[in-house]
């Protein structure tokens, strides 16, 4: 019987708890997006507001998972694929890679250090999920 009532109040504030992460992923989610540079380019952030584009990690997620997505290196005689930056202006073809990169600011040399940044990011949250599971309540006793 005990534990029944235990389930019920764990599920209870689960329930609780759900509710508010989806309040807030709604709100801090777009905000990743628009300052992690997939919005707004890193020159178009406005200067007070840098210190999140440095701290988000969409900004890292996007160096590390694209760029060696677009990236090609013309060995053994093979051609990179071409985007035309004028279209239908076959003239203006750059390279894909070179496309991407300066349109977002992406470096296909950064992308192991972009995954250790990933990796580090996802360990401090998972720690702060741990602490604000044990110490954080929302159900009024």
């Amino acid at each position: 019987m005990l534990a029944v009532q235990n389930c019920r109040f764990q599920r209870t504030a689960l329930r609780c708890l759900f509710s508010v992460l989806c309040l807030q992923v709604g709100l801090v989610i777009p905000i990743l997006f628009l300052l992690g540079g997939l919005f707004l380019r890193e020159p178009q952030i406005p200067r007070g507001w840098k210190w999140a584009h440095i701290i988000d990690p969409i900004t890292y997620a996007l160096d590390a998972l694209v760029a060696p997505q677009f990236y090609c290196s013309p060995d053994g005689g093979n051609t990179c694929p071409t985007v035309l930056s004028i279209p239908g202006n076959p003239a203006s073809a750059v390279d894909r890679y070179a496309y991407v990169a300066d349109s977002f600011g992406l470096s296909y040399g950064n992308r192991w250090k972009d995954v250790g940044y990933l990796c580090a990011f996802v360990g401090v949250f998972q720690v702060l999920h741990f602490l604000s599971v044990n110490f954080v309540s929302h159900i009024k006793r």
